[in-house]
């Protein structure tokens, strides 16, 4: 919320940080709906948005105990990220 999925310039993304490593960007989103994903994880990866709940639904299939981590969406403006969610922790039991 606080921002429409619609603005010039403005997109989702996911980014995600396992223990102890560094941040891991995995997708976003623009507000002409191109999509973009971290390469070495596009086949398990989808990102959709619904302008009319101005909403970003976020999907990981296939997980293992290495996607372990938390998860943050942050808003893009003109690829600077900014107002990063507070994340959720994801566990993966194997």
């Amino acid at each position: 919320s606080g921002f429409s999925l619609t603005s010039p310039g403005v997109g989702v993304g996911w980014i995600r940080q396992a223990p102890g490593q560094t941040l891991e960007w995995l997708t976003l989103v623009y507000w002409t709906d191109y999509k973009h994903f971290n390469p070495s994880l596009a086949s398990r990866l989808d990102i959709t948005k619904d302008t009319s709940t101005n909403q970003v639904v976020f999907k990981m299939t296939n997980m293992t105990t290495a996607d372990a981590g938390t998860y943050f969406c942050a808003q893009v403006n003109k690829d600077d990220y900014g107002n990063w969610g507070q994340g959720i922790l994801v566990t993966v039991s194997s």
